[in-house]
């Protein structure tokens, strides 16, 4: 077959610290990625040359992105690592003489590419005296910290290529170059069997960097009977099926080569789950299968709800950041779930689209992200009021909603249901703590506001979903006034 990836291109972002009077740039952290282009890199194309994103003292952090052939900048990362330093385009950079290379990995990054990681880490006892700049071992400069945030959109180019929060956990883990080196590729697609909702048969396409696809073997394991299913590869193709009688909608691929195992992953396909979560004592069933024990006489009382301390004050979950769907959709959960302890006792839903379309009882991976979040928040808090604020245009989702909270007041018998159809168009997405018998001005300490970048029928599949708590005051103020406003026209 023939090497796809072959004169691809990479990408290479450096944060540094520069004294002054030095002829050379240390390397805090580098971080490079071969991306799957169509022209290759006839010669290095600069984004962002030494831009000062700040400085402290005699010390300035600058940021630089390169993209060049693939085996162009391979070959640099080697030889970085080889001699310690590196010119590129007249600008000298060093790193650490005693960084050492780690055990390369292959993850799956970017919903269907794979690649090997070669991590270059510092040993901790004096990486911070070793490139001699200011941080604190353990905790990242706080001045550092908020400049990063301050002028992440101004300054780091591209945007979103790495953020502040990815920069500090690689440093604090003594990172200095992370290399992902694109490898392989397989997308995958499961086939619904006669019996509707179950799938029988997985059809693929794998293809290789360097590895004879001869020497290619997938094993499907199924996760719900422990099941091993051997693929059918095309060695001229590269396409490939599975075959099961049973259903193998959630599973394990585990790739071999010459038979010895070099990569697994889990998966878990898109399809319509049903809204079918049995309650029986004190065990709850959610969407999907997975059951929860809790104790209703254990529930924590609302009112004296401390605040989550890993809580973030904005977050941002990418599909293509995760191993996998089942990954994403966990991460997600778990997330949402928080907020709604957090909201609690009574929590307010404001999306102009309800919880979306729940047709025959059938409910997407998004609604399912949502309500397998508040059931699980259920399971651990008394909340007593659970509101639903959408726009009249599109009142006609909220016709499905009826067995799903009778399934809810299974769990919580007590717990008071609403939904407020505005004939106000709104577009913001947001879940708060309401309290209708105070205004803000006398909770407002106790009024948490948290932003969602989409509606919640489509959390999973936009592949991105962004979430950040209101803190601003007068913004807070403000937001809740108009959502309450919206309320009190429907009242």
């Amino acid at each position: 077959m023939e090497n796809i990836y072959t004169n691809k291109n990479t990408t290479c972002f450096i944060f540094t610290a520069k004294k002054e009077n030095e002829e050379y740039e240390k390397i805090i952290f580098l971080l490079a990625t071969d991306e799957y282009t169509l022209i290759p890199k006839k010669e290095i194309e600069i984004i962002s040359n030494g831009v000062e994103v700040f400085k402290k003292d005699d010390i300035t952090y600058k940021q630089y992105f390169f993209i060049d052939l693939k085996e162009r900048m391979k070959k640099n990362i080697e030889s970085l690592y080889e001699n310690k330093e590196i010119k590129i385009n007249d600008i000298l950079f060093k790193i650490p003489k005693n960084t050492k290379k780690n055990k390369e990995e292959i993850k799956r990054f970017k919903s269907f590419q794979y690649y090997k990681i070669h991590s270059y880490n510092c040993s901790a006892n004096n990486f911070f005296d070793e490139i001699d700049f200011y941080l604190i071992r353990g905790e990242i400069d706080k001045v550092i910290k908020i400049n990063l945030k301050e002028y992440y959109s101004k300054k780091i180019s591209p945007l979103f290529y790495i953020k502040p929060s990815s920069l500090d956990k690689y440093m604090l883990s003594n990172n200095v170059i992370i290399y992902k080196e694109l490898v392989f590729k397989n997308m995958f697609k499961g086939i619904e069997s006669k019996t509707k909702g179950k799938v029988s048969e997985l059809k693929g396409y794998i293809q290789m960097d360097d590895l004879d696809i001869k020497d290619i073997s997938i094993i499907l394991k199924n996760k719900k009977n422990d099941e091993e299913v051997r693929a059918i590869i095309d060695n001229k193709t590269g396409e490939y099926s599975i075959k099961s009688s049973n259903d193998i909608s959630v599973g394990e691929l585990i790739y071999f080569h010459k038979e010895k195992e070099f990569c697994s992953e889990n998966y878990s396909l898109m399809k319509n789950f049903k809204i079918d979560f049995n309650i029986l004592d004190t065990t709850v069933e959610l969407i999907g299968g997975h059951k929860i024990n809790f104790s209703k006489e254990k529930l924590k009382d609302n009112d004296l709800i401390k605040n989550y301390e890993d809580l973030s004050k904005d977050k941002s979950f990418f599909k293509d950041s995760y191993a996998n769907l089942e990954d994403y959709i966990k991460a997600t959960t778990d997330y949402i779930k928080k907020i709604f302890c957090i909201c609690s006792p009574n929590i307010l839903i404001c999306d102009p689209y309800f919880l979306g379309e729940i047709k025959d009882n059938k409910v997407n991976n998004g609604q399912k992200i949502f309500i397998n979040a508040l059931i699980l928040a259920m399971t651990e808090y008394k909340i007593k009021n659970f509101y639903i604020l959408g726009n009249s245009k599109n009142k006609k989702f909220k016709n499905g909603y009826s067995n799903l909270f009778k399934d809810f007041k299974k769990i919580n018998p007590e717990l008071n249901v609403k939904i407020f159809v505005s004939n106000s168009s709104f577009h913001d997405r947001v879940i708060l703590s309401v309290d209708f018998n105070k205004n803000y001005s006398d909770s407002n300490e106790n009024i948490r506001i948290f932003k969602i970048g989409t509606s919640i029928n489509g959390w999973e599949k936009s592949g991105e979903l962004n979430i950040n708590e209101v803190l601003d005051q007068n913004t807070k103020a403000k937001m809740y006034s108009m959502i309450m406003k919206r309320i009190n026209e429907v009242k």
